[in-house]
């Protein structure tokens, strides 16, 4: 639904979305940082979204030996090799 005041500007509905920490590997670089679920989606639902993109915030992104960090990047879905929930992780002892 679209309401529209009489100065000319739009307001739709707010979809509220659940916000997800998450890694991902793309070819080169890892990424770690928040996308936010649609209600009802998991996280193989937004990935397979027809959207070329996933919006990630706070990300920080890691290549070699250095880092970089950005309130917001838009990470092309053709180059992610692995995503995953950060709170999935274990530490594997040897």
């Amino acid at each position: 639904m679209t309401r529209h005041e009489t100065f000319g500007k739009y307001f739709t509905e707010v979809v509220s979305k659940t916000p997800l920490q998450v890694i991902i590997q793309c070819l080169d670089t890892r990424i770690q940082g928040t996308i936010h679920l649609h209600p009802a989606n998991r996280l193989s639902d937004e990935v397979n979204e027809e959207d070329m993109f996933l919006p990630v915030t706070d990300a920080r992104m890691i290549k070699d030996d250095e880092e970089l960090e950005a309130g917001f990047v838009s990470v092309n879905k053709q180059h992610i090799l692995w995503i995953v929930p950060a709170d999935d992780l274990e530490a594997v002892d040897d």
